[in-house]
């Protein structure tokens, strides 16, 4: 990999309207607000170790970035020339993850300011790259930092305190007359319940291998950097509602949730490992959510309605059976009182 750095570092330079000995000076005169970035010191790396170490790191990131948004961006044969990476599938897989992972962030700002000072094709973002490669790899700041804020949602609720931390789960629910909806959101925290309506309305959550990776990592860092742990409660919001495998069918026929893994046994454990170190304050984010279900769930009326429709409403045969059973009953009652007027 320490080639492939070495290697990406020379593009970057190629195609850099400035040179090597302005990058090395730029990024000494940030030196210290970088280390204060880290919880580590690098008290035995000297200032110019951690400078280049800094460049190389950067321009590597940069690169690939720039690769997934624009393929070669100009670079010829010589940007492929023995490139492991963007050559092999499951190698760039590998790298996007890496580059994913909570300890091996790069401040956001230093990214930022040496595209800005490259001048690499103009005046492109750093945000727009790294939504490119967020949204391609995984359907302020680093890349965790970055994941989180785009999973706020889109209009924050007011988190109010909340004595119990429970819900039925989503058999039960459905039992009771709740019908879940999958959420038109790419946002996983915009879930919604209409109590008027019955309905809850949950975004889809689409697990593959990395999921856990990525939800740890997002978990880590709002652990460490955030007071408000948004990925934490809705960690904690999904097991909530998905206790059991049957709770998982139910959303998984509304398509709320798509299981890439081997079956649901493992999606279960992925969840419920999840939620074993997750922390969550009294001041709960779906506190809305969970207090409006439980008041619908108490309710005998709504389950009464649900179990008479599940019985002998959930299919047409039923409903015709039970039009023809009502149809008969009727012209019982009609023979019956036909009967009684002749006899009087």
């Amino acid at each position: 990999m320490e080639e492939h750095k070495k290697m990406y570092l020379q593009d970057f330079l190629k195609f850099s309207e400035v040179n090597l000995e302005d990058f090395i000076a730029f990024i000494a005169e940030k030196e210290t607000r970088l280390r204060n970035c880290y919880a580590a010191t690098f008290e035995k790396l000297s200032s110019e170790k951690f400078v280049k170490m800094m460049l190389l790191d950067c321009s590597f990131v940069i690169i690939v970035l720039l690769r997934i948004c624009f393929g070669n961006i100009g670079f010829g044969n010589s940007g492929c020339r023995n490139d492991r990476i963007f050559s092999k599938p499951r190698m760039f897989r590998d790298v996007s993850r890496d580059m994913c992972l909570l300890e091996n962030q790069l401040p956001f700002f230093i990214l930022e300011d040496l595209i800005k000072l490259s001048k690499i094709r103009g005046h492109i973002s750093l945000i727009e790259l790294t939504f490119v490669f967020l949204t391609r790899r995984w359907s302020s700041w680093h890349f965790v930092a970055f994941l989180r804020i785009c999973q706020q949602p889109t209009e924050q609720n007011q988190q109010k305190k909340i004595d119990t931390l429970s819900t039925p789960s989503a058999m039960d629910l459905h039992q009771a007359g709740v019908r879940f909806k999958l959420g038109s959101s790419k946002k996983l925290l915009d879930i919604k319940f209409d109590a008027d309506k019955g309905t809850l309305e949950i975004p889809c959550l689409k697990i593959v291998d990395d999921t856990e990776t990525l939800f740890r990592n997002v978990q880590a860092f709002e652990q460490c950097h955030s007071d408000s742990g948004f990925i934490g409660n809705y960690i904690t919001m999904i097991n909530l509602v998905v206790q059991a495998s049957k709770d998982l069918e139910i959303l998984a026929r509304k398509g709320i949730i798509e299981n890439w893994l081997r079956d649901n046994d493992a999606l279960l454990r992925l969840l419920h490992n999840l939620s074993k170190e997750n922390i969550v304050s009294r001041h709960f984010y779906f506190s809305d959510v969970v207090e409006y279900l439980n008041r619908y769930y108490t309710r005998r009326r709504h389950k009464w309605k649900a179990d008479l429709k599940q019985k002998y409403f959930d299919n047409p045969w039923t409903i015709i059976s039970v039009i023809a059973a009502g149809i008969l009953l009727l012209l019982t009652v009609i023979q019956a009182v036909c009967s009684i007027i002749q006899v009087v």
